[in-house]
């Protein structure tokens, strides 16, 4: 990783020059200090892409720097296997770098924060708050409201960059595959899919071929069928083929991400069964891998990989449901969420006295459920000790207790 430094950022001063640079994606940032509010932090921007990441600087040590980086963007990512790469190759080395061309401004971003109304009164709000949590709901509001582009373009560029590089795998002697091996159009990939029309409709059948094997090994009913090929398709079909050519093989690690944005969607619907479908989406396409892996489309090794992200994302899902979206009535004792709580946080239960505002975001932060904000808001009183806040609380309708799940 190379970092320009914009200004006087001491600690960033003590890096190893290189003299060189690269142009390799996401190995390249700017850096400033910006004082928001009384804190000082450091800010990096990707100079591609244009994500933001903030650092505190109050007590960070070089040794560090790294382990807080990967923090932030980890937030955004969902695939353990990209997270590994990223830490092992660029995060593997952190330089700094005299010149270099980048697109986005890293001063033009700092002017920005620093003249937001809404960024201040945010902060006036969270001023009180243990600084790991000030610092989340900081990082959140930043993406949210200057860098929701950049957000995407990052978490895009990232996957690509990272991809599981796809060897052919094994099938049973004799056996006779239904469709045909995806990489046969390999010499198409990341070509314009306008360009290339019958090369793309001939992609396609054979995606439609594909699922229709496997949705017949699987014997599901017809409106099983339906609603998962769906799905499948929705990725195989649009998503892949939108504007380059990609095939199933050429980076199947774009399905965790797909089935990420999938889940963001819709567990924010109200409408749907959201425990549900949480355990079903990527049960759909760890299965369908599983399957390209048995017809030799893919490696048993890679499929590991995808099966072991999903398994990760679908846990990270279920730990975000409240009580009421979960098939249980077994709630844990007020007083041990209390503790846990205190604990979580680093507050004392006699702890300093808090405004709704302030309350509402630390606990939305600790159970990562904005429906709370609301009715946080709806109980507590200006002035109330966290303590007494917290006993208001309904807690068999808020939380459960993690064996539960």
């Amino acid at each position: 990783m190379q970092i320009q430094i914009n200004g006087q950022v001491k600690i960033l001063e003590q890096l190893p020059t290189n003299g060189k640079t690269t142009n390799e994606p996401l190995n390249l940032w700017q850096a400033t200090t910006i004082k928001l509010g009384s804190i000082e932090y450091l800010m990096l921007c990707e100079a591609k892409t244009g994500l933001p990441i903030l650092i505190r600087t109050a007590g960070l040590k070089l040794k560090n720097l790294k382990r807080e980086i990967e923090e932030r963007i980890f937030e955004l990512v969902p695939s353990n296997y990209a997270k590994q790469q990223f830490g092992e190759q660029i995060l593997s080395s952190i330089t700094q770098v005299k010149r270099a061309v980048v697109l986005f401004s890293v001063q033009k971003l700092k002017q920005q924060f620093e003249s937001n109304q809404a960024l201040h009164s945010l902060l006036v709000q969270i001023k009180h708050l243990p600084a790991k949590f000030l610092d989340q709901a900081l990082q959140r509001f930043v993406w949210e409201e200057f860098a929701a582009d950049q957000v995407d373009d990052f978490y895009i560029a990232y996957c690509a960059e990272f991809p599981i590089r796809v060897v052919l795998g094994h099938t049973a002697p004799g056996y006779q595959r239904p469709f045909a091996l995806p990489q046969i159009w390999e010499l198409f990939e990341h070509h314009s899919a306008a360009k290339h029309q019958k090369v793309v409709a001939e992609i396609k059948i054979n995606n439609q071929v594909m699922i229709a094997s496997w949705l017949n090994q699987r014997k599901f009913d017809s409106d099983q069928a339906d609603e998962i090929r769906q799905y499948l398709d929705l990725y195989l079909n649009q998503n892949l083929l939108a504007g380059e050519i990609e095939l199933v093989t050429t980076n199947p690690i774009e399905c965790v991400c797909f089935v990420d944005q999938i889940l963001q969607s819709l567990t924010n619907d109200q409408d749907v069964d959201r425990e549900q479908i949480i355990n079903t989406l990527p049960w759909i396409f760890t299965d369908f891998f599983s399957y390209l892996a048995q017809t030799g489309v893919i490696r048993r090794k890679d499929y590991k990989i995808i099966k072991g992200d999903l398994d990760c994302l679908k846990q990270t899902y279920l730990t975000l449901l409240t009580p009421t979206d979960l098939a249980t009535t077994d709630f844990p004792d007020p007083d041990e969420v209390l503790a846990n709580v205190s604990k979580t946080t680093g507050l004392s239960a006699k702890g300093p006295a808090y405004t709704p505002d302030q309350l509402a975001i630390l606990v939305q932060l600790i159970l990562s459920d904005p429906a709370i904000y609301q009715r946080l808001r709806a109980v507590v009183q200006i002035g109330v000790p966290v303590k007494e806040i917290l006993e208001q609380i309904k807690f068999d309708d808020l939380l459960v207790d993690e064996d539960d799940e």
